[in-house]
């Protein structure tokens, strides 16, 4: 089977117990399946972290995205211009109009099994 598995962030390092969770299922899934990983990544990503996702996945696609450090005016106004978003701010703030467009990318040129349930990511 074709897998596409949808997320926020990169698995690597694995410094958390979801991390470690998804990394073992994905891991065990790698085994007879095929999994083509979409996610979130800083710019200053490493190549290495990148490369080490291809222990489980036999495709990594990054959008560039940088947080936010919490209690700086950056961050307020961001959360001050998502007061009327209908979405809560953890859902709204990962919205993106190029995770959007790699996400229709994806199953223009695939056909997968099986792929997470999204609607977060639609501009």
């Amino acid at each position: 089977m074709r897998l596409l598995w949808l997320s926020s962030g990169l698995l690597l390092p694995l410094d958390k117990g979801g991390k470690l969770r998804s990394w073992h299922l994905m891991r065990q899934l790698a085994r007879h399946h095929e999994i083509a990983y979409l996610s979130f990544a800083p710019p200053s990503t490493p190549p290495d972290v990148l490369e080490g996702m291809k222990a489980v996945c036999s495709t990594v696609e990054t959008i560039p995205r940088e947080e936010i450090a919490k209690a700086t005016p950056r961050f307020y106004a961001a959360a001050a211009a998502r007061l009327l978003d209908p979405l809560p701010y953890a859902v709204a703030s990962y919205r993106s109009r190029r995770y959007r467009a790699a996400l229709d990318r994806h199953f223009e040129s695939w056909r997968y099994d099986a792929s997470s349930a999204i609607s977060w990511c639609r501009p």
